[in-house]
């Protein structure tokens, strides 16, 4: 063989491969790994969740005099993302309930038009009742209202603490 056989026979072109087609050894498990992480992270937010927003809050009160502007963002970052969250868990776990079964009709007797003592007490009366099937939305705020919420929150609290100082100051005089 001469070498320029030698080449051409060397030279061959590679077969293209779908990489999407082609699944790894660790996708085997990966939905067992995904459910199980999904379970924990449930489990997380019904039994520890509300202990950890309380050591964060302790914690931040704690210190509450030695903290700076950045830990005041930190603290509402976390807070806010948290809220978020709950917002979407929510929203998720209301569309997933079934619709709500429309009342029966009523009839003339049952609204009152037939004697005259329903009168205008019948029209409150099916205001009422039609309130209740409404489900209010949940105020939607951004996440800039949530931080100004947050922080006017907190300098009212400081003031109050300062105020209550004060006094406690003058009645010891």
């Amino acid at each position: 063989q001469t070498l320029p056989e030698r080449k051409a026979k060397g030279i061959r072109r590679k077969e293209k491969v779908d990489e999407a087609a082609v699944k790894p050894k660790q996708a085997a498990g990966r939905n067992e790994v995904l459910n199980n992480l999904n379970e924990t992270a449930k489990m997380f937010m019904e039994v520890g969740f509300n202990s950890l927003i309380g050591c964060v809050v302790y914690d931040y009160e704690m210190e509450s005099q030695a903290l700076v502007k950045s830990d005041d963002y930190n603290y509402i970052n976390v807070t806010s993302w948290f809220m978020k969250y709950h917002r979407l868990a929510e929203k998720k776990r209301i569309s997933a309930l079934p619709p709500k079964p429309k009342p029966a009709p009523k009839t003339s007797e049952e609204a009152g038009e037939g004697s005259n003592e329903g009168g205008k007490e019948g029209g409150k009366e099916k205001e009422k009742e039609e309130d209740p099937d409404k489900t209010p939305e949940p105020e939607e705020l951004t996440s800039a209202q949530m931080v100004e919420k947050i922080l006017g929150e907190r300098k009212e609290r400081d003031a109050k603490a300062r105020e209550e100082e004060e006094r406690k100051r003058r009645e010891r005089r």
